[in-house]
């Protein structure tokens, strides 16, 4: 819709009103009186004839003129006549232009897409009245807000116009439209320049070229002077400077950059080549659009100085072909003790010794947009020069490009060149942020930037530093004693070259690049070096940057974002710096070759040992060659170990390792054919011994064995053990002990998330753990992955794991694993929990407990008696599986929950119940929101005896066998529902079965038959003192409600105040002269399944509802009415005289 309207904006005739006007007033103002002017300039001038209101009513805007000044009067009317009319006139065209102000000022402050259209319609409404009015009147109007609203929909009133003679059309200071943040309003009052004495002339303001202009000397404007270049040139026609400010303001635009066209070609001049004016007709000729500051043909000097704390400001034109030669200072534009700001433009073709483009000296020169490039030196600093203490922002899309210093001698810094300071102190900056780039320069020495001694370049955001070239050293950046920072973001120094290799940044002996710890670097550096790297021998590259007056240290993240431009030397991190080594490092994540665990860990470089001894401070060591110790190597420090495929082979009858008590020990491996920790065969020896805190990464705890104790593989004693990967095997204790694999002791935190403890043997329990507690303080052991397989418990429990806790404080949480084909000679051959020390047993996810054996039988968890494994919070997946022993013998039809929520307001799933097996063939059952063991059938089902059910509030429940009348007529209902089923068809004797209470009943298929003429069941009491509440639901189908064959009455008889709700089932074959399915007497029925079907009676077959009459002993008489509701089931085949399925 926006779109639509701007294009239907955009032919709007305001802009044709307002070009006329001023065409106008150009017409008028050739032609009128000199001396008519001197009166009214006198007149404008005297205070006291001028008012506030007369400064905003009675100025006279150009084109509003008498065009009749100094005609005859016309002498048909009289003066009086005359006077009155033009009074009567001045008043309605005065109300004409009011009433159209009235509309533009209406207009709102901005244009949104909600008010578009809106907007649209007042244009439209603006555009109406304006056809009334005359160009006069038209003049009187104050279009600034207008004109704000025509740019904010990107009418033709802000778009570059080809511009003519004597034409300008109004814009904001930066240019045809605003492209600065600060969003500048549009100009109205710019003068036309149409010769040098003009521009000499101009004074504060803003003016506009309507010609290109030939100087004869400097043009040094006034204070506060704006020019737009309109397209067209000032060329020096002479040696000397085109611009100079000195201590005030200037700011130069071009509204009209893309229409015109100047013409350049190359002048070899010496050691130069620099562009300049050429004829169209030019063979090679380059094409400038806009407007050019420059130099005539043969001449050279500045194009711009600035001097004397002045402010250069340019949002456009292009200052190209000067030339400056045997100083510093630049040709293009040169700053000193000032400030130059640069929007946009350019700054091309220009050729000096020192700063082709710009040369700032003890300035700052905030580059926020355009470009610099193409510019020539004969020395260095092809784009810019930073000299004395200057500072040089470059953001947004700033570019410096294509600038050259010679190759042919030894020149620097083609892009820019930050001069030497000799005092000391951080002299000259470059700072490149956002998308600033520099890029295709060339010089023998930095091809984009050149920093001497002292400098500083800093880079964040995106900027890149790309595709210069250098014939020596450092293709990007050079940097000889002084400062490359990385400050933050993605900045990249990429695909530089020096003799067709990378070389992206130099750093002269004794400098690194700075990188900020304050915020994230993902940027990417190429680096090369004075230094070369050797063997022993590495050359620092990075460093952390000095912040707050501290040094940090850079961690391993950082070297994936360092490259070696040369082949053969690699970035690594040593003692929190980013070095080059001529060694290929070691490097992975601490977790093997590549990180497995949610790719949260990075690379890291290991340190090459051939002895474990050679280990003397925490750090990152792999072996270089397998170790064969004779003593325990004592781990006091904490350590990170990659094995790296390598065996450490413990001394005979000694720990392999010990890892002290306050320290940390990871043990990994990088290789596919991963490395061990044992010992020599038939030696003993136990594997590790940890007191502090050990981690098994990867690698191969295996073939230890020790005769007595425990924990053959692994000893923790006080400490924590994480294992993420790798394996324990193989391990045994070979007389008296427990734990083959893994012992564990008051161990606050054990955690197996991977990995394997396979075929470990104990000769009494826990084959492949035995883990206990003898402290009061909580400890907690939980499997997330890997497997316990084939361990065995030779004459105790517990042949896969092994727990007991003195005080019941062990937390064993299972979420994912499996444990399985271990054994135990006794109980749980997959887990054993001792029974006086139970604690808390958790499971959920995708717990896998099965195919274990204890006693020769199938035997995987043991479950002391009265005890219940607990159910997490996320539930257990369909892939769980967890066989259960229990503690205690079920006599039949007996049960007993196993397992439930950990919380009290977990709900019971599908998955759940399916997830538990009975290890000696028990059923299972779903009740009272647990897991239950049953030692034969139990009738379980929710309320309404459906599988499928969806009512959140029907669970299942056990129901309580009925096999006889005796058994259906003694059913007493309390006021908590009674559930029944019966296991066979009753016949009723004599009389109806009378529920009262709460009672739900399942037919389980079978059927209720009334033998004799009376109703088959009665709900309550007639007189309502006793209520009833029976249900009525069938689990299996076909069971029915009915009466034998020749007897009448009705299925179903509901006194007052009583219910009758069916869920399944029939009622069906009952007969009687007032109603024979279910009679409502004054009491209320519910169908939600089931069916009422083939009843017969004189009133109502189906379902008959009455309002009964009854003695209240505190009315003494009542009448109720019955209700009956319908959610579900059927009515059919039902017969009556009146009311065959229902009647009222």
């Amino acid at each position: 819709m926006l779109l639509a309207l701007i294009l239907c904006f955009s032919t709007l005739p305001m802009t044709a009103f307002a070009q006329e006007a001023v065409q106008e007033a150009d017409v008028v103002t050739e032609q009128a009186d000199p001396a008519a002017e001197q009166e009214e300039a006198e007149a404008a001038a005297a205070p006291e004839a001028e008012t506030s209101s007369d400064k905003s009513t009675t100025v006279e805007t150009p084109g509003t003129e008498d065009s009749t000044a100094g005609e005859a009067p016309d002498k048909s009317v009289s003066d009086s006549d005359a006077s009155t009319q033009d009074t009567s006139a001045d008043d309605e065209k005065k109300a004409a232009v009011q009433k159209v102000q009235a509309l533009i000022d209406a207009l709102p402050d901005e244009v949104t897409v909600e008010n578009a259209e809106s907007v649209g319609a007042q244009l439209e409404a603006i555009d109406e009245a304006m056809e009334s009015l005359t160009k006069e009147q038209i003049a009187e109007l104050d279009m600034t807000r207008l004109h704000a609203i025509s740019e904010a929909l990107n009418t033709p009133m802000t778009v570059p116009m080809t511009v003519a003679e004597g034409q300008h059309v109004d814009h904001p200071i930066c240019g045809a439209t605003c492209t600065d943040k600060y969003k500048h309003s549009i100009v109205t009052e710019w003068k036309s320049i149409d010769s040098e004495a003009a521009l000499q002339a101009a004074t504060e303001g803003y003016y506009y070229l309507t010609q290109d202009i030939v100087t004869m000397e400097t043009w040094k404007p006034n204070n506060n002077v704006v020019l737009c270049l309109n397209g067209h040139s000032i060329a020096a026609n002479g040696d000397f400077v085109v611009i100079e400010i000195d201590k005030g303001q200037f700011t130069l635009c071009d509204c009209n950059s893309s229409e015109s066209m100047h013409y350049f070609t190359t002048s070899k001049e010496g050691l130069f080549t620099r562009w300049v004016p050429c004829e169209e007709n030019t063979e090679n000729r380059i094409s400038v659009t806009g407007g050019v500051i420059t130099h005539s043909v043969g001449r050279s000097d500045l194009g711009v100085k600035v001097d004397n704390n002045a402010t250069f400001t340019m949002y456009g034109g292009t200052i190209c072909g000067n030339k400056l030669q045997g100083s510093y200072n630049g040709a293009g534009v040169y700053v000193h003790n000032s400030t130059f700001n640069m929007y946009g433009g350019a700054i091309r073709g220009n050729a000096a010794s020192w700063g082709g483009g710009v040369a700032a000296l003890g300035s700052t020169f905030n580059m926020y947009g355009g470009v610099i490039s193409d510019n020539m030196v004969s020395a260095s600093a092809g784009g810019v020069l930073l000299s004395d203490k200057s500072v040089m922002n470059m953001s947004g899309n700033a570019q410096i490009s294509n600038n050259i210093a010679p190759t042919k001698w030894t020149t620097s810094g083609g892009g820019v060149y930050i001069f030497a300071s000799t005092d000391g102190e951080v002299s000259n900056c470059l700072y490149m942020s956002d998308n600033a780039k520099i890029s295709g320069n060339t010089a023998t020495q930095g091809g984009a930037v050149y920093v001497r001694k002292n400098g500083q370049v800093t880079m964040s955001g995106n900027a890149q530093i790309s595709n210069n070239t250098a014939t020596e050293n450092g293709g990007g950046v050079y940097v000889e004693n002084s400062t490359f920072k990385i400050a933050c973001g993605a900045p990249r120094v990429c695909d530089n070259l020096c003799q067709d290799v990378q070389n992206n940044v130099y750093l002269a002996t004794g400098n690194a690049i700075r990188i900020s710890k304050l915020s994230t670097f993902t940027g990417k550096i190429g680096v090369s070096t004075q230094d070369t790297p050797t063997g022993s021998n590495l050359v620092t590259v990075a460093a952390a940057a000095v912040e707050s007056g501290a040094v940090g240290s850079l961690t391993e993240e950082y070297v994936d974002h360092i490259s070696s431009d040369k082949e053969n030397l690699y970035p690594v991190l040593v003692n929190g710096e980013v070095k080059l080594s001529a060694t290929v490092p070691h490097r992975h994540p601490v977790c093997g070759e590549t990180c497995g665990d949610s790719g949260k860990h990075s690379n890291q470089t290991w340190i090459g040992v051939s002895r474990l001894s050679d280990i003397k401070s925490s750090g990152n060591y792999y072996l270089t060659d397998n170790v064969t110790l004779d003593e325990t190597w004592n781990c006091n420090i904490s350590v990170n170990l990659c094995l790296n495929g390598k065996t450490i082979t413990g001394a005979a009858g000694e720990e392999t390792i010990r890892v002290a008590k306050g320290t940390t020990l990871t043990i990994t491996d990088c290789q596919n054919e991963v490395g061990k920790i044992t010992h020599a065969q038939d030696n003993i020896g136990r594997g590790i011994m940890s007191l502090g805190t050990l981690i098994l990464y990867n690698g191969e705890i295996t073939k230890n064995q020790i005769a007595k104790g425990s924990g053959a593989g692994v000893y923790v004693d006080g400490g924590n053990f994480y294992m993420y990967k790798g394996s324990i095997s193989d391990n045994k204790v070979t007389i008296n002990g427990n734990g083959g694999g893994v012992y564990a002791k008051d161990s606050t935190n054990f955690v197996i998330s991977g990995g394997s403890i396979d075929s470990n043997h104990a000769p009494s329990s826990g084959g492949g753990i035995y883990y206990e507690s003898t402290i009061s303080k909580s400890v907690k052991f939980n499997i997330s992955g890997g497997n316990i397989v084939r361990n065995t418990a030779v004459t105790g429990n517990g042949g896969g794991i092994w727990l007991k806790s003195a005080y019941g404080n062990m937390r064993f949480t299972m979420s994912g694993g499996r444990i399985s084909n271990n054994v135990a000679s006794q109980n749980g051959g997959g887990v054993y929990i001792s029974e006086p020390y139970y604690g808390k047993f958790t499971v959920s996810s995708t717990a896998q407990i099965t195919d274990n054996a204890g006693n020769r039988n199938d035997n995987n968890v043991y479950l002391p008696s009265g005890k219940t494994i607990l159910i997490g919070s996320n539930g257990l997946d369909s892939s769980a599986k967890i066989g259960v022993t229990m503690g205690q013998v079920l006599d039949t039809d007996k049960y007993v929950a196993i397992a439930k929520g950990a919380s009290n307001d977990y709900t019971l799933t599908a998955n759940d119940l399916n997830a538990f097996n009975s290890d000696i063939g028990y059923k299972r059952y779903a009740l009272d929101n647990a897991v239950n063991f049953s030692n034969g059938e139990l009738h379980v089902h929710r309320l309404c005896g459906t599988a499928n059910c969806t009512l959140t509030y029907h669970e299942n429940v056990l129901w309580t066998a009925i096999n006889t009348e005796a058994e259906l007529r003694a059913i007493k209902g309390g006021t908590d529902m009674q559930y029944y089923y019966l296991t066979d068809n009753i016949k009723l004797n004599d009389t109806s079965w009378n529920p009262t209470g709460f009672i739900s009943l399942c037919l389980n298929g079978h059927s209720i038959t009334a033998n004799g003429n009376f109703d088959a069941i009665t709900v309550g009491s007639e007189d309502s003192s006793t209520a009833g509440d029976l249900h009525v639901c069938d689990c299996t189908g076909n069971g029915k409600i009915t009466h034998a064959e020749d007897k009448t009455g009705r299925g179903v008889y509901v006194h007052p105040r009583s219910s009758f709700h069916l869920w399944g089932g029939s009622i069906t074959g009952n007969s009687t002269n007032d109603c024979g399915g279910v009679y409502l007497n004054g009491g209320f029925g519910y169908l939600s399944g089931g069916s009422i079907t083939n009843n017969s009676a004189n009133e109502g077959g189906g379902v008959a509802i009455r309002t009964a009459s009854f003695h209240n002993p505190d009315t003494q008489n009542s009448r109720i009415s019955g209700y009956f509701y319908m959610y579900g089931g059927t009515i059919t085949g039902n017969t009556a005289t009146n009311g065959g399925g229902v009647a009222l």
